[in-house]
């Protein structure tokens, strides 16, 4: 059973009684990109249902650490039956050649555009005269009622120009994408594990995202990605600065 926050925690409470009455074994996959914050503002008889319904599951699985912790320590989950499995991505499809570097540099942004995703941040961030100045083009694959708004925002900043806003792409797109990209940035506030960064680190892109969720398990700063704090836009820009000028 699937498990996330808001409403779908209260579904799956009905589904899992059902089947706990049929005698079934339950296992929950946990994947919500905040359920702490989510479950800290259920009322307290949902909290109570919620909490009992993990501690009856057989099993837990979850994404990282700080899931673990969570279930463990807040809802009394036996730790024994927790598992953490952290998301994977498909093998990407390896050229015989790889593509020769060209300019600009190519940054890409994978998912629904919104301001929790920190789209806004990096818009400004891209924005600073430090890497205004660099040769760089953003794409935007995804979409999401907050386009206009950031494409609003690119133009206000005088960046139109140099951010491509793709909208919904298919699989087929996204790893065409991967392969000419150079970064992939997620400049989330937060997440569980996400999978555009998955992605990119497999398709060994330079990665520029947020230590939120499960994330820091996966990525290491300044080994296989660059961690920057969320919301911060000067620190963000150094970065985007660092590894364009490193490129």
């Amino acid at each position: 059973v699937h498990v996330a926050g808001r409403g779908s925690t209260m579904r799956k409470i009905i589904v899992v009684h059902v089947g706990r009455v049929l005698g079934l074994p339950i296992v929950l996959h946990l994947h919500d990109y905040n359920y702490r914050q989510s479950f800290q503002r259920f009322p307290k008889l949902v909290r109570k249902a919620a909490a009992l319904m993990f501690r009856q599951a057989q099993r837990v699985v979850v994404l990282g650490a700080g899931d673990r912790e969570f279930v463990v320590k807040t809802l009394g989950v036996l730790p024994d039956r927790v598992e953490v499995v952290p998301n994977a991505v498909p093998s990407p499809v390896r050229q015989a050649l790889p593509s020769p570097r060209v300019s600009p540099l190519h940054i890409i942004f994978l998912g629904n555009p919104s301001r929790r995703k920190g789209v806004h941040d990096l818009i400004e961030a891209l924005s600073k005269q430090s890497v205004r100045k660099l040769d760089w083009h953003l794409t935007v694959a995804g979409g999401g009622p907050d386009v206009d708004a950031f494409r609003d925002q690119a133009r206000a900043l005088g960046l139109l120009n140099r951010i491509t806003f793709l909208g919904w792409v298919d699989r087929e797109s996204t790893e065409r994408l991967l392969r000419s990209a150079d970064i992939l940035t997620l400049p989330s506030y937060d997440e569980g594990m996400a999978m555009s960064v998955l992605e990119g680190i497999s398709y060994g892109l330079c990665v520029i995202c947020t230590p939120v969720g499960s994330l820091p398990d996966v990525v290491e700063n300044d080994v296989s990605g660059v961690l920057v704090q969320p919301g911060n836009v000067d620190e963000l820009a150094r970065a985007f600065a660092d590894c364009i000028n490193d490129s």
